[in-house]
């Protein structure tokens, strides 16, 4: 754990990106579903702020198995459930930031929203919560972007020395500044109220995970490095398989290629669907 300048600064930076970086209303969503005293109705009042993640749940709670209680915004969010709405305007938000991005922001946004779609593949069939599963992915290197739009000006050379493959990143990142992106994304989880145990995969995800969640998160953020370094899916998918630490999960290849596959094209599917809005 970093100390003295050095967790001063992760602490700076958490606290601007979670402000500034965080998509908006995902950020109200969230924290209107941990808000122990919010209503249902505080919930709708937030997710109306966003013409479209209303729309995108009223059409998701219809399509649940309890679905029927009405058409309204409130039924379908009773429907869905309050987690599962967080989740996909967690999804939303980062699609529509890695959309309106440029240059290596873009990048990084991408990385996140794929990620947390190839997790949501790999835990339907290893007995995880999708919810789980799409937040860590999608948050486990979202300590990068917070150093980029927010953490020292000469952490743009950082990224640039490691380029997509993100190999070594958090050794320099220690030699630098005394701590690493993983500090930062966990502070952001917990200054966000995310569940300790999503905190807990983040911060360890460069060291030996110590539960399936995280093993979800690692296997997915490998797979989609390997793909953004040009590889098809089965020659990225034996690639990040070789680079995991052993694990629980107990992936083929032939699997983790169709997570991947899958994932990449519902982060694609969400990145067209909100390319027209702006909120």
């Amino acid at each position: 754990m970093s100390t003295g300048k050095g967790a001063d600064l992760a602490a700076e930076v958490a606290k601007r990106a979670s402000f500034e970086v965080f998509p908006r209303v995902a950020a109200e969503v969230h924290r209107a579903v941990v808000r122990t005293a919010a209503t249902v109705r505080d919930l709708e009042h937030v997710v109306r702020q966003d013409p479209y993640l209303a729309q995108m749940v009223q059409v998701r709670g219809a399509q649940t198995p309890m679905s029927g209680r009405g058409a309204g915004l409130k039924e379908a969010i009773l429907s869905m459930g309050p987690q599962a709405v967080r989740d996909l305007a967690l999804t939303l938000g980062f699609a529509r930031s890695a959309g309106q991005a440029e240059g290596r922001a873009r990048r990084y946004w991408q990385h996140a929203l794929r990620t947390g779609c190839i997790a949501d593949a790999v835990a339907v069939e290893h007995r995880v919560r999708r919810a789980d599963a799409f937040t860590a992915g999608a948050l486990l290197d979202f300590g990068v972007l917070a150093m980029l739009l927010c953490g020292p000006p000469d952490y743009v050379a950082l990224i640039d020395e490691v380029g997509v493959s993100m190999f070594g990143l958090e050794t320099r990142e220690w030699d630098h500044y005394g701590f690493d992106h993983a500090q930062v994304a966990d502070l952001i989880a917990r200054y966000m109220d995310f569940p300790p145990y999503v905190s807990q995969v983040i911060l360890e995800h460069h060291t030996q995970s110590t539960s399936v969640l995280g093993d979800v998160a690692a296997a997915a953020s490998a797979m989609d490095i390997s793909m953004r370094m040009g590889l098809p899916p089965m020659d990225a998918a034996d690639d990040a398989l070789s680079r995991l630490r052993p694990y629980r999960l107990h992936l083929t290849v032939e699997e983790l290629a169709r997570c991947g596959t899958l994932g990449a094209e519902a982060a694609a599917s969400f990145q067209a669907q909100v390319g027209g809005f702006s909120v």
